[in-house]
């Protein structure tokens, strides 16, 4: 076992807001490794990356609650590292049951004070039905966190009760990411141990679905780092400046209902090294097809896939900015994102996108998806 980490001790204040790394259940701080290498790509000094450590609490046959692991262990690593902070706060990011230890901390421990964000990657919100369908070996082995984590417990009730702050006490921003759409039988959950909506959701809450990777995989799969650390910028503390803005995940069906797909649409600008840009995004998941005469779908996995064809304008302040998509079908893992073409400006500006076609098909069953006029929120560029 590996001993807790230590906060560093107060000296001169960091350039950038430090990020707080916090493992799951029956792990260890070196996982977030890739993700801490990643940070560092980004933009941020390694002496501001922070990986908390708790694997000496958080075994198999663990008797430690996981309000005590809050209260006891990243409280007071909290308080000593925010006090190296340009802001005094630090932002949290987290995966799986460390997603439960912050938000402990952040409701009944002070913790909202000092957090200005937190960032959740396939965390049991409101209790892993995984936790229930093992209750009896949680009890043979007397292991309080898996029963804790249990959808029914007395800790997921009092984390989520609307009484007092409330689940997601402010000033606190907060971001859920996951694997899981929320409708898959479990067959074809890409998240083995943690189903979607509305176990990993947050209400007040960015709520967003990544590429279909395994529940260990979050912290190394590109696309969640960089939509995790994109949402912790604000330009002021941060490496860079970002703003997205996306529609809801929208469920859409061919008209016979043979070919489903779940879409999102987003903007996002982006400020780095005095360069400015704004582009389009189109995510696609759960692209699959009726395997049966009867209601269960087959989702592509990362092994599998679907076509699409998009083309979208994106306007400045009305006027034409960029049109952005493909010329002929291209083929979706699970997501796909980022047409790879911007418009860099200087001065504020708004934007506004209009998906002129949106046409998905899947590969078993040759019928397909049109969806015109797709758009997302308008995105304010200061």
């Amino acid at each position: 076992m590996q001993p807790a980490t230590a906060a560093p001790s107060l000296q001169q204040k960091f350039k950038h807001r430090p990020i707080v790394f916090v493992h799951g259940y029956n792990s260890a701080s070196g996982v977030w490794g890739n993700m801490i290498d990643y940070a560092a790509d980004y933009g941020y000094d390694r002496g501001e990356l922070h990986a908390f450590n708790y694997s000496d609490l958080t075994y198999k046959g663990s008797r430690t609650e996981i309000e005590a692991i809050a209260k006891n262990r990243l409280a007071p690593y909290v308080t000593d590292l925010a006090k190296k902070s340009p802001d005094g706060k630090v932002d949290i990011v987290a995966h799986s049951m460390g997603g439960l230890v912050a938000r402990a901390y952040l409701r009944w421990y002070g913790g909202a004070a000092l957090t200005k964000h937190y960032v959740a990657m396939g965390t049991p919100q409101h209790g892993a039905p995984v936790a229930n369908a093992l209750k009896i070996l949680c009890g043979a082995a007397f292991d309080v966190q898996c029963k804790q984590m249990q959808v029914d417990s007395d800790f997921i009730k009092a984390l989520n009760s609307k009484d007092g702050p409330g689940p997601t006490p402010g000033p606190t921003k907060y971001a859920t990411f996951r694997s899981n759409i929320g409708d898959e039988p479990y067959a074809s959950a890409c998240d083995e141990l943690q189903l979607g909506w509305p176990w990993a959701t947050l209400g007040n809450a960015t709520n967003r679905v990544s590429p279909c990777i395994a529940h260990g995989d979050f912290y190394h799969d590109p696309w969640t780092q960089r939509r995790s650390l994109d949402f912790l910028q604000d330009g002021a503390n941060t490496p860079q400046w970002v703003k997205t803005e996306c529609t809801n995940l929208t469920h859409a069906k061919e008209k016979d209902n043979w070919v489903e797909a779940f879409v999102e649409t987003c903007l996002v600008g982006r400020k780095k090294n005095n360069r400015t840009t704004v582009g389009p995004e189109l995510s696609i998941r759960g692209c699959g097809y009726r395997r049966y005469f009867w209601k269960q779908w087959h989702y592509t996995g990362p092994n599998q896939s679907c076509f699409f064809h998009a083309v979208v304008d994106v306007a400045k302040n009305g006027n034409p900015a960029i049109q952005a998509g493909d010329n002929g079908p291209r083929r979706s893992r699970a997501i796909d994102t980022d047409f790879n073409k911007s418009d860099a400006y200087t001065g504020s500006a708004v934007y506004t996108d209009r998906y002129k076609s949106l046409h998905i098909s899947a590969f078993h069953e040759g019928k397909s998806i049109d969806m015109p006029g797709w758009r997302s929120p308008s995105l304010g560029m200061p």
